[in-house]
């Protein structure tokens, strides 16, 4: 089913992606969807299928496709920073990894009281805050980085 949403959109952009594709068993995918599927997907090679042949270039692609329907989805982001720090490609994953934090980190620190857990993982299904294992994950890679101010 995913293939078939990524054939349908493919060459339409993120635009065509925001839009759900309704599938002849009345289910619908939104552009949220895919991103979570995707991020699944690159996440499995990059972990579990890490030894298996082209698991790297399966992984970017997969992460790809997610920047494909959300640009600025703060965990695909951080995902590729992930990978590209696992290739040694420094600068450009924390360029990504940069990115990731400016896609939410401003946003939680411009409320006037600090959120509890509860209110953010409230506020994540809602916005564009990442889940807290995302969060946590992105904390190690702002120290593996050298970022301590963010």
């Amino acid at each position: 089913m995913l293939e078939k949403h990524a054939q349908a959109t493919a060459g339409a952009g993120a635009e065509a992606a925001a839009f759900p594709l309704q599938d002849s068993g009345s289910e619908i995918l939104t552009a949220r969807d895919m991103c979570v599927a995707y991020c699944s997907v690159a996440e499995i090679y990059f972990t579990d299928l890490c030894m298996e042949d082209r698991a790297g270039d399966q992984c970017r692609d997969a992460i790809e496709r997610v920047l494909t329907y959300h640009p600025d989805n703060p965990e695909a982001l951080q995902l590729m920073a992930s990978y590209l720090f696992s290739t040694e490609k420094n600068q450009e994953g924390r360029e990504y990894l940069m990115r990731s934090v400016d896609a939410w980190l401003p946003a939680l620190k411009q409320s006037d009281a600090p959120p509890s857990r509860e209110d953010i993982e409230e506020e994540h299904t809602q916005s564009g805050f990442p889940p807290y294992e995302s969060r946590i994950t992105m904390a190690k890679l702002l120290i593996e980085a050298e970022e301590y101010e963010q």
